[in-house]
């Protein structure tokens, strides 16, 4: 690893302030930066879009447009956007609690953000994870394919979907081909999701 970005964030009722840092390997500051900001989802997307710019500058690699880099299935919400990393955070750990814990932070995502197909492939994910630990029913696995329709609507090419799409080959038809293509589909979207 070449470089390492870290960071804190503190969240106010209406604000949220940010202090970000770019380091070398050595641990010499590259880029450091500080933002305060509205908690508005234009606000910080805009922001979040400026620090990857400065980012890849301090790096001198290249910088997609606008248009380029606008995901498919982001969030247009901040608090939608708020609960969905909440959710990737609890989900992480990977026992029935954290999962369970995921799922109500998606839930309330795709609540506020009926379009942000990520947090649909994401909340697949986390419903078909429910369901093959053997924590939930097999109506689990019904909602999980339910919703992975829902990321498919949102965001066909959408990392979370690809995932998701990926598991189900794998734990529901055991189509064991189709889910390695998906993965390899996946990480050839994003090879540090993968």
């Amino acid at each position: 690893v070449g470089h390492l970005l870290t960071g804190t964030v503190t969240w106010a009722p209406d604000s949220v302030w940010v202090m970000l840092q770019l380091l070398t390997a050595d641990d010499v500051p590259a880029w450091t930066n500080q933002y305060s900001l509205p908690l508005t989802a234009m606000e910080l997307l805009n922001t979040q879009r400026e620090v990857a710019r400065q980012v890849a500058s301090t790096l001198g690699v290249a910088f997609p447009s606008a248009s380029e880099s606008r995901a498919e299935g982001s969030a247009t919400d901040v608090v939608a956007y708020r609960h969905f990393l909440t959710g990737l955070v609890s989900a992480h750990v990977q026992d029935a609690a954290s999962i369970q814990a995921g799922i109500r932070e998606m839930e309330r995502a795709v609540a506020l953000d009926p379009e942000f197909g990520d947090a649909w492939g994401q909340l697949a994910g986390l419903y078909l994870m429910d369901w093959w630990d053997g924590s939930a029913e097999l109506s689990q696995r019904d909602r999980a394919l339910e919703t992975l329709e829902e990321a498919r609507k949102h965001a066909p090419d959408g990392i979370h979907t690809l995932l998701t799409e990926a598991s189900v080959a794998f734990r529901v038809d055991r189509d064991f081909s189709t889910a390695i293509e998906m993965y390899r589909r996946a990480a050839s979207r994003r090879p540090s999701d993968v």
